[in-house]
């Protein structure tokens, strides 16, 4: 399986299929402190249909150009400009939900240059711990839970500058609570373990530009991809949860133990892209190189 699904790496179309991607809005910018930020709020956005939230991210990205791009949007945000996002809205997502991004993402640059160092920090702290205790076991979920922790406290404290009047994290606005789940809530952490993926690994699409291991990286459990692993016996879980997540993950990594999510990006746009119809039609799965290890289309040998 490994070798059909590196064939499935290299013979997706990786510029086309990053145009209906919202990794695209990354590669719109040069800075690598412009790069996170993009992809913070790109990923946070990619759910449901692609045709629906890559024009919100267009008009979004429009607006943060035009005070320089999104590091210095982020920096010199305030009140005044609230009104600026006051059409950008997606399903539960709100302006406020970006408002109150932009104010807790000043919070955080207060103490950490860059979103980079947050998670470099926190990664660190998980590998010093795993040296106390001997083990070099843990993987981003881990971090992640941490990374999270520290930006829940900080919109806690950034609520404030919007007008919300709160004292836990729960009395934040719940579109915006679906931008902060942790893998210890037993979430997939899907647009988490995308932004992650983005910033991680170094090869294209990926502009790898933190300096962390992609080995500990976790699968970023879209539909897409959970049908293919269903069908390709990565996992036999119905449920899109954490443990699912694990479980993909585990298996990935048996394939190539340095990168398991390497195939994240072509199996997602196999689905997008509509190459796979996941039901046996002949026309189609007698052309996939997934055909033998698929189980739509191995029984089918013709």
């Amino acid at each position: 399986m490994k070798e059909a699904l590196e064939n499935l790496l290299q013979s997706r179309m990786v510029d086309q299929d990053l145009k209906r991607d919202p990794l695209s809005f990354v590669h719109r910018y040069r800075d690598a402190k412009d790069q996170e930020i993009s992809g913070l709020f790109a990923s946070q956005i990619a759910y449901g249909r692609v045709t629906l939230f890559l024009p919100v991210l267009k008009k979004f990205f429009d607006i943060v150009d035009i005070s320089g791009g999104p590091r210095k949007w982020v920096e010199n945000f305030c009140k005044e400009q609230h009104g600026d996002l006051s059409e950008i809205k997606y399903r539960w997502n709100n302006p406020i939900d970006f408002i109150l991004m932009a104010h807790t993402l000043q919070g955080i640059f207060r103490t950490y240059e860059s979103i980079g160092h947050l998670f470099e920090t926190c990664e660190q702290n998980q590998i010093d711990k795993d040296e106390t205790e001997e083990k070099q076991d843990f993987d981003h979920a881990q971090t992640l839970d941490d990374a999270i922790a520290i930006l829940r406290q900080q919109a806690v404290v950034a609520a404030g500058e919007t007008g919300i009047s709160c004292s836990t994290f729960q009395d934040l606005p719940r579109g915006f609570r679906t931008w902060l789940s942790t893998p210890s809530e037993k979430s997939a952490c899907k647009r988490w373990n995308l932004f992650l993926r983005w910033m991680v690994r170094t090869e294209h699409p990926d502009v790898g530009i933190w300096n962390i291991s992609p080995s500990r990286l976790r699968i970023p459990l879209d539909k897409h991809v959970h049908d293919l692993s269903l069908m390709l016996n990565l996992t036999s879980r119905k449920n899109s949860d954490g443990k699912t997540v694990g479980e993909i993950t585990k298996n990935l990594k048996t394939f190539h133990a340095t990168d398991p999510i390497r195939y994240d990006f072509s199996l997602a746009h196999l689905g997008i892209s509509g190459g796979c119809k996941k039901t046996f039609l002949k026309e189609v799965c007698s052309k996939c190189v997934l055909q033998k290890y698929c189980s739509s289309g191995s029984s089918f040998t013709s």
